[in-house]
């Protein structure tokens, strides 16, 4: 029994709820004391038991898979993507800085890296004469029937520079 079990049950008693007189009581701190009796404070032993049981190894196996499905597939998942992924899987909270840790712990399958409003290759092949060829290939579009097409443009803009994950298979 730890050391602070015991003046635990006694502030059960109904007329005991004085924390300084029960800290002194039973020479413990009164701040944990009373902490761990207003449920503000676990024991460590206790929290350490909760985060290791909120994901499974398999768990994290299956959530490796989904985003090699997603890289092979030329979907790069988002760090906020990663989290609603794990507590749709786990069904718990994880904190702001839980996708970073887990790519960490899975550096050898998974990596991370910024992508910018447009990478190379689409930067390359954004041009209107390869837009024209591969409509006049594929549609044989007349030009009369070409009006308002621009109209809506690119959303270039609102797409911000993200760090994207993705599997190291992939990204050789």
């Amino acid at each position: 029994m730890a050391p602070i079990e015991e003046p635990l049950d006694f502030l059960k008693l109904p007329e005991s709820v004085n924390y300084t007189e029960t800290a002194r009581l039973f020479n413990c701190d009164e701040t944990t004391l009373r902490r761990r009796h207003q449920g503000k404070q676990q024991s460590r032993r206790y929290g350490d038991r909760l985060y290791e049981s909120r994901r499974s190894k398999q768990q994290e196996r299956d959530l490796i898979a989904d985003i090699h499905k997603l890289s092979s597939h030329g979907i790069h998942a988002t760090l906020p993507m990663l989290k609603n992924f794990t507590q749709d899987i786990a069904k718990i909270e994880v904190g702001k800085s839980w996708p970073y840790s887990f790519v960490q712990r899975n550096r050898d399958e998974l990596s991370c890296t910024w992508f910018d409003v447009l990478d190379i290759a689409r930067k390359r092949d954004d041009n209107v004469s390869r837009y024209k060829a591969y409509f006049d290939l594929k549609y044989d579009i007349r030009p009369c029937n070409t009006y308002n097409v621009d109209e809506k443009g690119f959303l270039l803009g609102v797409i911000n520079r993200t760090k994207r994950l993705f599997t190291l298979s992939v990204k050789k």
